[in-house]
């Protein structure tokens, strides 16, 4: 016997007041939209959800590393759709050189990068709270590096670093593998020799996708792009890793003496300009770390204005060294092609010459 027109819904039921819900009015049914429409505001939404976990660094790794994982295979991928539908051995060596040249290039981009938010996830340091210690991320203060989520963190961040230290491996392994190709014994002369390997080179679609990793390299340094890669962690990530300042500037000198030899004894690259390059950039990075040191050691040098002059001197002069070496090594090389030229033109004419005779 309940009036339908005096209560809304409920089967007759009164509200959470004990007051029935009215047509008329439809009070209660505005105020639950109310609550509603002001709870789901405070919830947060799916963009924020996600800005907030990488904001977090250890999410930042996850996701950095896994992200060239997806690149990669999306490369290897394309190539396998790409091979389905090739219609010849031509076109799929040409593929296999494209894409190949894609991957070295992907991870050699970002090998130094990954390596350096990897590293830094294992660094942590100790945090006085007023009666007790905790022992927080360097990266991000916010993660306790005591809790089961960092050490869960820890286990997939030390499989990452040992997968991602495992690229300049690889960089080894595809190039020992045409090392018949890279360095054949003959007894013709260097710069022949060096001729020979770019000819190889452009004719061999297995030795071409991999010239990223040896073009510029000489015939005996041909793998020396793994411990480039490795050098140049050693001076992004391993430094970073180091709590004493001074330490640090003393591990960086000796880094940059240990790099100025190497590039003095094995003079790796095919180009004499850039061998030299690479060595005044060693006695540049020297320079750097010992003035670091000495700035630790007696801050007040900090305001010497000649110092600060001569440090960004030194710092800045690499740019107009490298600008004049490389318009001379364009010179040297046009005219070594101009010379080419006028031999293989005075060659046609003396095979001429021989046929009319």
């Amino acid at each position: 016997g309940t009036d339908p027109g005096q209560v809304a819904g409920g089967g007759g039921e009164t509200g959470g007041g004990g007051a029935p819900l009215v047509c008329g009015s439809m009070t209660q049914v505005q105020r639950f939209k109310a609550e509603r429409a002001q709870l789901t505001s405070r919830l947060p939404t799916p963009n924020q959800c996600v800005s907030g976990s990488l904001a977090r660094y250890d999410w930042r790794v996850i996701v950095s590393t896994a992200a060239l994982g997806v690149v990669c295979t999306a490369n290897w991928l394309v190539y396998a759709i790409r091979c389905a539908a090739a219609d010849s051995k031509t076109r799929t060596q040409k593929m296999f050189t494209q894409h190949m040249t894609l991957f070295l290039q992907i991870t050699f981009l970002f090998y130094p990068t990954l390596s350096l938010m990897q590293f830094e996830g294992f660094a942590c340091e100790e945090y006085d709270t007023g009666g007790s210690m905790v022992r927080l991320m360097r990266s991000d203060l916010s993660i306790d590096c005591d809790s089961d989520r960092y050490h869960l963190f820890l286990a997939i961040n030390a499989v990452f670093t040992c997968i991602t230290q495992a690229i300049p491996v690889m960089y080894f392994y595809v190039l020992y593998r045409v090392r018949h190709l890279l360095h054949p014994a003959s007894d013709r002369s260097h710069q022949a020799q060096l001729r020979d390997r770019e000819k190889r080179e452009a004719e061999s679609p297995e030795l071409k996708a991999l010239g990223f990793l040896f073009h510029h390299y000489d015939l005996d340094s041909c793998y020396f792009e793994v411990i480039e890669s490795y050098r140049r962690v050693a001076f992004i990530s391993i430094l970073a890793l180091i709590d004493n300042k001074f330490y640090s500037a003393t591990f960086g000198a000796l880094l940059s003496i240990g790099s100025c030899c190497l590039f003095v004894m094995s003079r790796p690259y095919a180009n004499p300009s850039t061998n030299a390059l690479a060595t005044i950039a060693s006695f540049q990075l020297i320079f750097s770390y010992v003035s670091g040191q000495l700035l630790l050691v007696d801050p007040g040098l900090s305001d010497n204005l000649w110092g600060g002059t001569i440090l960004t001197v030194v710092n800045v002069s690499i740019v107009p060294i490298m600008v004049v070496m490389g318009m001379r090594d364009y010179k040297e090389r046009a005219e070594e092609k101009e010379s080419f030229r006028k031999l293989h033109k005075k060659l046609d004419v003396c095979t001429a010459q021989d046929r009319r005779k």
